[in-house]
């Protein structure tokens, strides 16, 4: 009976990491595809904007045309679009970069130093 029991248990082992597996294989797989997703979302092609916008999207980083196949990033605050290589983002980081766009937002350098300069001047002003 002892050995059914280990035979029962070892089998049980193996589903559980068969499961296991799968289960990570799968949310690998999501989170590719979630991946992929955001960098479509954030292409060109697949804006609401018209044929002629699209055609006409010039980066405000570099000031060089942003074509279809280029990801786009655009600005929270002054609404620029920029290649995503002209925000400063290093490659590696375009799929995190992302997730954290759609979340919550981003600015470009010039809306963050404004930004910066004005509420140190405000701080400024409170201290005197």
């Amino acid at each position: 009976m002892g050995t059914r029991s280990n035979s029962n248990s070892s089998n049980s082992n193996s589903a559980n990491k068969t499961v296991q597996a799968t289960t990570g294989a799968k949310a690998k797989s999501k989170a590719k595809q979630q991946a992929k997703q955001n960098i479509q979302k954030h292409s060109i092609g697949s804006d609401t904007n018209s044929e002629d916008e699209m055609q006409n999207i010039q980066c405000a980083g570099c000031l060089a045309a942003i074509d279809a196949k280029c990801v786009k990033v655009r600005c929270n605050i002054c609404f620029g679009s920029f290649h995503f290589k002209c925000t400063g983002v290093h490659e590696k980081m375009l799929k995190h970069f992302l997730e954290l766009f759609d979340q919550t937002g981003w600015a470009c350098v010039s809306c963050w130093s404004t930004a910066y300069s004005t509420i140190h001047k405000l701080q400024m002003m409170l201290l005197h």
